[in-house]
């Protein structure tokens, strides 16, 4: 994820981080995060025992028309790739928005042969043409259904958001509620549960040493 919490004070960069510092508290889990550089000194550091990864520098997360930047995630998706294909982890999880990173994500799920989840926060569908006009609407209506063909599993932050996937995707193969996960670690589990109660959970989280990449 591009934007990290709380140099940047968005709800999912914050749920973000609440569930990364949950994880890695008591060095249960690792958990890295690879984002913008928004800090000083060292392109990687440490906090909370989450492991924070500036990949590029910090740019304007929206154009002057105050409309994501398009630029911004185009260059972020790239930078963020040499480190994703060089790193040991578990799992990838990925950030819908800004959605190219997600195919970034995917590159390095498919090499790595490392499953890969996306954390969807809401489907836009139609309102991608009161977003971006009637022909730019198209092409993100285009990219935001080929981010959902893309992933292991979706991890969908609401029962709206689960149900508003499910009928844009015609059917819910990639989608499983909290109880019917399939998940080795009870530890990871019960703690998802505890803190998370809304979200979904992707099949196959198999691992005990969770590494989160976002």
């Amino acid at each position: 994820m591009d934007a990290i919490y709380p140099y940047n004070m968005g709800g999912a960069d914050k749920r973000l981080w609440e569930l990364a510092r949950k994880l890695a508290e008591n060095g249960e889990h690792e958990v890295h995060i690879y984002g913008m550089k928004w800090w000083h000194g060292p392109d990687t550091i440490v906090t909370d025992n989450v492991h924070l990864h500036g990949v590029c520098k910090v740019r304007e997360l929206y154009n002057e028309h105050g409309v994501r930047s398009i630029t911004e995630a185009l260059i972020y998706s790239l930078k963020v790739l040499p480190p994703l294909l060089k790193a040991d982890y578990d799992v990838i999880d990925c950030n819908q928005f800004p959605y190219f990173p997600c195919f970034s994500g995917k590159i390095a799920s498919i090499i790595k042969r490392k499953p890969l989840v996306i954390t969807w926060l809401e489907v836009w569908g139609a309102y991608w043409s009161e977003y971006l006009g009637t022909r730019s609407g198209k092409i993100g209506r285009v990219i935001e259904r080929l981010t959902m063909r893309l992933p292991d599993g979706i991890v969908a932050i609401s029962q709206k958001t689960r149900s508003d996937l499910i009928n844009a995707r015609s059917g819910q193969s990639a989608l499983t509620s909290y109880q019917s996960a399939s998940i080795s670690s009870e530890s990871l589990k019960s703690r998802l549960l505890r803190e998370l109660p809304m979200c979904c959970l992707p099949v196959d989280s198999s691992t005990k040493n969770v590494s989160i990449f976002c």
